[in-house]
């Protein structure tokens, strides 16, 4: 029915068909004769526009020329005054049927047809009657030329026998075929192109048609729009005409349906106030994202659909049109650049200009999304191995030369966008008071940086497999490989590189014994200095046996030397590790998006344990005891909050110990965990807890209830009753219960894997889709904002966690009563408030400093300040004219109100100077010399 999963085409049976038209016989029309549509159909339409007149039922149009001055007309017979001319007005349907005979001056008419032969279709509404039948509504055939003829005996006797040639006339489809070959669109077609359910018109005909007197006045208003658009858009046929005429259309109706009538919107989407808004109309007149989003895309539009017109209009020529479409933004403004302290490393961030980054922007979620169409990143990151190597590529970033990265990108992108692409690394970076001019090296904090890091990280794993493995591992352009699968076997086994790397064993002698050769090691001192992952237990880690340090060494060894060029990139062994899976090992240890891992199969796993590594999170927490040297107490457990519910937790205590600093002690009868853990409505520090802390003996006197079972294990409880802390275990659903909720749902879509269970039943999740690599996109982030951990944004560094496409991974809605306790108002300071007349701005409300500073400012006390410092120092201008050489002194006109408008402003004093002075050409602050062109200033 449908062809595999692209769902592009379509291709129905008959029966089926007959089917979906009788479920929808009663949205469709019952006309099959044309002659109904007689005087309206579009050519009639398109005449009646040209003429300015309008057909009874039709809607009116703008008039397309200008209405002809009878005056300006020629003398002939049809105006003669010596003659009576008697005229008749002429009907509107005969100037349309007839339009070159009974119109003066035709221009731009369309003739259409007079009669269409009759159908003689009757429309059946019996599904038992025969598909050919005698229908009484047309006309009896009448006894005509009677010829009588010589009777003939017929022997009743003989049977009469159709030759096997011969067919039936009809089967039990001929009916739904005649009739589906008598219906409008789509029911007369057997197959097509798949279309939205959105985009199907199956009632379109109905303002097609003549509306009826009896309907109401709304009912008719609204046909006659309706027909008026769909005029409209069959005479203007370009696509981008309609789109913006109508995008223009919806954003007014969006800013009528405010009633903002003080807002205009042009015809090039500039959307501006017609006078000077009050604050409740600036407050009233805010629109959000989404609405200034569709603007500025349809203003884009409207700009280069402008260019096309004017070069059909011919007010440009070709060169015109094609220099003001594909010129190729060269310069760019400045780029800032800071850096965000983490305590072991710089990260650098990058500020780019805020409408350069919206274009960035859209370019990249175009490269991303044509990408993932064309399958450019192929799964070369497959499965299980016998030689792990995770190394870290040196220099990446900084050896990305652009000359060689135009080169590539001209493969797979427009040479236009690649020239662009390219041009946006070759910007200014301003880092204080320092300018440099990237020439090498790529610029992290763009918006399509990753797109560019994760190709050339193609190039580079490219080197590593080679080209013919790399195709074995992707399979056919038309029928790429399956995870973890290839074609044959013989194809898997042809090469060392099989997920990973996997040697056999001869494979890995002979790659030892060349490693030897160039590296002997008479001594074994291949096994001091090599990295383990000492994060695990002794036993958990990589056993440094001879022959596994060996392999891995050469493994190693046989990447670096032989499969990356040093200009592109290098890895370096201090920043690697090889993890070695073989019989005297059984762990395969890695490094994955900050966490330690460790694969262990079921058949060696002796003990089950678990264990993690937290380096990422002590060092976060190492960041908060450090910056919060006179801060507050609620500021550090909000921090230590935002850190807690970002990752999984320890340092608990020390946060502690950080606020008891404060108070210069440490008396546990000091601080209770009360203090610590009750909430901030109850005035508590609203802390929350993961870890293990001990409640004293005293505290549980009057505690004797539990509304969970043991949720953790603690040690060092001195008494026999379990009383836990109200932590996050408590409140936050586990992973486990949600699977095992949804799993009877989702037999199908088990063991997916992305995206996570709860982003299949959103909202959102068909314009996700097309939103590719936000994975890697994440990561960039830390390049574009100086945050770390922040809980609002979802930034990661480690983390890799979108709240889009991954949900919330924690619900915290049951959590104490905040919910029901908190309460907000707009004017507690949460926004500054001007007061009347003065130029002063309150950040709080506090009412009884609010009338003192009325009363005090009263009189309009403050403009006259003002104008009384403006004269006071025209007069002390006046004193010093020659020190100052000053020709004369001029006082501006002061504004009653600029004294405490805040968003605009002019000269007060105006200086005329005695001399000229000499001008400079523009130069840096570092620049010592100024260059004089012999330049002077007006007086």
């Amino acid at each position: 029915m449908i062809n595999d999963s692209t769902y592009r085409r379509w291709q129905l049976t008959l029966p089926i068909l007959s089917t979906l038209y009788r479920m929808a016989n009663q949205l469709l029309a019952d006309f099959v004769d044309d002659n109904y549509f007689y005087l309206f159909d579009l050519k009639s339409f398109f005449t009646a526009k040209s003429l300015n007149v309008a057909i009874p039922g039709d809607p009116k149009f703008e008039p397309l020329v200008k209405k002809i001055n009878s005056n300006n007309e020629d003398w002939n017979e049809f105006n003669d005054i010596n003659k009576i001319i008697i005229h008749q007005p002429i009907r509107t349907e005969y100037r349309i049927a007839f339009p070159y005979l009974y119109n003066s001056s035709p221009y731009k008419l369309y003739l259409s047809w007079y009669h269409i032969p009759n159908v003689v279709f009757m429309k059946t509404e019996d599904p038992d009657l025969p598909a050919f039948y005698f229908d009484p509504l047309l006309n009896p055939i009448t006894q005509h030329h009677i010829i009588k003829c010589i009777n003939v005996q017929i022997d009743d006797n003989n049977e009469f026998i159709l030759p096997e040639k011969f067919q039936p006339l009809y089967t039990d489809n001929t009916t739904n075929g005649i009739t589906l070959l008598w219906v409008s669109r789509p029911f007369n077609l057997r197959s097509g192109r798949t279309r939205r359910a959105i985009d199907i018109p199956l009632i379109k005909t109905w303002y097609r048609e003549h509306c009826s007197i009896d309907h109401p006045v709304k009912v008719r208003v609204s046909y006659q729009k309706l027909l008026k658009y769909f005029v409209l858009n069959a005479l203007h046929h370009q696509v981008d005409l309609q789109v913006y005429r109508q995008g223009y259309n919806m954003l007014n109706l969006l800013i009528n349906r405010k009633n903002l009538n003080y807002l205009h919107l042009d015809y090039n989407f500039n959307l501006k106030p017609i006078e000077i808004l009050t604050t409740k109309e600036r407050k009233k007149s805010r629109f959000g994202n989404a609405f200034h989003l569709c603007r500025e895309i349809l203003r884009l539009t409207k700009l280069i659909v402008d260019c096309h017109v004017q070069y059909r209009l011919g007010n440009i020529d070709a060169f015109q049109l094609a220099d003001g479409l594909q010129l190729i933004q060269r310069a760019f403004k400045e780029c800032k650049i800071e850096f965000m302290d983490l305590y072991y490393h710089l990260i650098s961030v990058y500020d780019v200009e805020p409408l350069e980054k919206i274009t960035d922007a859209y370019l990249n979620q175009y490269l991303w999304y044509e990408a993932d169409k064309h399958r450019l990143f192929p799964n070369t990151n497959e499965g299980e191995c016998n030689v792990m190597i995770e190394y870290h590529f040196e220099k990446f970033y900084e050896n990305i030369d652009l000359t060689l990265l135009n080169h590539l990108l001209h493969l797979i992108v427009d040479h236009n966008i690649v020239d662009y692409m390219t041009a946006k690394n070759n910007i200014v970076l301003t880092y204080k008071d320092m300018n440099h001019v990237n020439s090498y090296d790529i610029i992290r904090g763009l918006q399509f940086s990753s797109f560019i890091v994760q190709y050339y990280g193609l190039i580079i794993d490219l080197l590593i497999l080679g080209l013919q493995r790399a195709f074995d591992i992707l399979g056919l352009p038309q029928k790429p490989n399956e995870f973890l699968t290839y074609q044959e076997v013989t194809i898997e086994t042809a090469h060392p590189i099989r997920l990973y790397c996997r040697y056999t064993t001869d494979e890995s002698r002979n790659l030892i014994q060349r490693y030897l050769t160039k590296h002997p090691d008479p001594n074994n001192k291949n096994i001091v200095g090599y990295n383990n992952k000492k994060c695990w237990s002794r036993e958990s880690r990589m056993r440094l046996m001879k022959y596994d340090v060996n392999l891995g060494r050469a493994v190693f060894w046989d990447i670096q030397k032989h499969r990356l060029p040093r200009s592109l990139t290098t890895i370096l062994w201090e920043t690697s590790f090889v993890s070695v899976y073989s019989k005297d090992n059984p762990n395969l240890l890695f490094n994955m998006c900050g966490f330690e891992c460790r694969i262990l199969p079921k058949i060696r796993m002796i003990d089950e344990e678990f264990i993690h590594k937290d380096d990422r999170f002590h060092n976060r927490i190492r960041q908060i005891l450090i910056s919060s040297g006179s801060t507050t107490f609620s500021k550090i457990v909000t921090k230590w909050n935002t850190a807690l519910i970002d990752l999984p937790v320890k340092c608990e205590n020390k946060i502690q110990t950080r606020i008891k600093i404060g108070l210069n002690s440490k008396m546990p009868s000091r601080f209770p965990p009360v203090v610590f853990y009750t909430l901030k409505e109850l005035d508590g520090l609203g802390m929350l807890s993961m870890g293990h802390v001990l409640i004293p003996q005293s505290d549980l006197r009057w505690s004797k209830q539990t509304d969970t079972s043991i949720t953790h294990f603690r040690s060092g409880m001195s008494h026999d009753e379990d009383q836990l802390i109200p932590n996050l275990y408590r409140y936050i659903m586990p992973w486990e219960a949600e699977f095992i909720d949804l799993q009877h749902d989702l037999d199908d879509s088990w063991d997916r894997g992305i995206p996570r269970i709860n982003t299949l039943f959103q909202k959102d999740r068909h314009v996700l889709a097309y939103d590719k690599g936000w994975h890697v996109r994440i990561d960039f982030k830390q390049y574009q904002y100086s945050l770390c951990f922040r809980f609002s944004n979802r930034i990661h560094f480690g983390g890799h966690i979108n709240s889009i496409h991954d949900e919330k991974l924690w619900n915290l809605n049951n959590y104490g009563f905040e919910e029901s306790m908190c309460w907000k108002n707009l004017t507690i300071a949460q926004r500054s408030v001007q007061l009347d007349l003065t130029g002063i701005f309150m950040h709080g409300k506090i009412p009884t400093l609010k009338i003192s500073l009325i009363q005090i400012f009263r009189a309009h006390l403050w403009q006259k300040i003002h104008e009384s410092v403006v004269m006071d120092l025209c007069q002390v201008f006046d004193q010093q004219l020659n020190a100052l050489d000053i020709e004369t002194v001029k006082k501006e006109t002061i504004h009653p109100r600029k004294s405490y408008k805040m968003n605009s402003s002019c000269a007060d004093v105006l200086l005329f100077g005695a001399c000229k002075w000499n001008i400079s050409k523009s130069s840096l602050l570092v620049d010592s010399k100024d260059v004089t062109d012999n330049t002077r200033s007006c007086p």
